[in-house]
C-alpha cells in the first residue's frame, strides 16, 4: 500500500521509511523489555513440542509406562519412561534414519509403528518389535537358493529391523542386498 502512494506521488520514499522506522523501533523496544518472558515462553514451547513428538505409546511389556524416543550416545532408540525403576524395555533403530511417532499400531502383534526418515530414500513405516509376524518369511521362500549376480556366492538370509532379506556372504567386499518381497511376487505368479 505504502509503494502505491509513492507510485500516486501521495508520499515521498523518504516518508515511508521514517514511519517504517518508528514502527520498527517500536516494536524492538516491545521486545528489548519482554526478552526474558519471550525466550522462556519459546523454551516451554520447544520441549512441549519435543515431548508430544517423541511419545509412541503405551510400553507394550509392562503396560504402566510410556514408550519415547530418546537420542543416546549412538544414536536414537526407544524406551520406557520406567526404565529406571521397573521396565527394562527398549528398542534400537537403525543408525542414519530420523525416528518419528505416528500414533499407529501393528495389525499382526498390537506394538506401536514408528516412521523411519532416511536421506534420499522414501519415509517408511515398521514395526518396533523385533519378532514381529510380519517380519517373518514363508519358509518355502527361504528354502530357495539364489546365488549374488556379482560374485557368484550362494545368498544368505539375513535379518534386520526393516524385516528378512538376501545378502552376499562375501561382505564387505561384496555388498548385494536383495528384498525378499520381491521373489514372493514371482512365487505368486508361478
Amino acid at each position: 500500500m505504502e509503494l502505491d502512494k509513492i507510485r500516486e506521488k501521495k508520499k515521498t520514499g523518504k516518508e515511508v521509511l521514517e514511519e517504517s522506522k518508528k514502527v520498527i523501533t517500536k516494536i524492538l523496544k516491545h521486545f528489548k523489555k519482554n526478552e526474558l518472558n519471550i525466550g522462556k515462553a519459546l523454551i516451554k514451547a520447544n520441549k512441549e513440542t519435543q515431548e508430544r513428538d517423541s511419545l509412541i505409546g503405551t510400553c507394550p511389556v509392562c503396560g504402566k509406562g510410556t514408550l519415547n524416543i530418546k537420542k543416546g550416545k549412538y544414536g536414537f532408540f526407544i524406551s520406557c519412561d520406567k526404565y529406571e525403576s521397573d521396565c527394562k524395555t527398549t528398542f534400537s533403530i537403525p543408525s542414519g534414519t530420523f525416528p518419528k511417532s505416528i500414533g499407529k499400531t501393528c495389525s499382526h502383534c498390537s506394538y506401536p509403528l514408528i516412521q523411519l526418515i532416511r536421506k534420499g530414500r522414501r519415509p517408511q513405516e515398521i514395526c518396533i518389535n523385533p519378532k514381529c509376524k510380519s517380519k517373518n518369511v514363508d519358509k518355502k521362500l527361504l528354502e530357495q537358493k539364489r546365488n549374488c549376480p556379482k560374485c557368484k556366492a550362494e545368498l544368505v538370509i539375513r535379518k534386520s529391523m526393516y524385516g528378512q532379506f538376501y545378502a552376499c556372504p562375501n561382505y564387505p567386499k561384496c555388498r548385494h542386498t536383495e528384498p525378499i518381497e520381491k521373489f514372493k511376487k514371482k512365487d505368486k505368479e508361478k
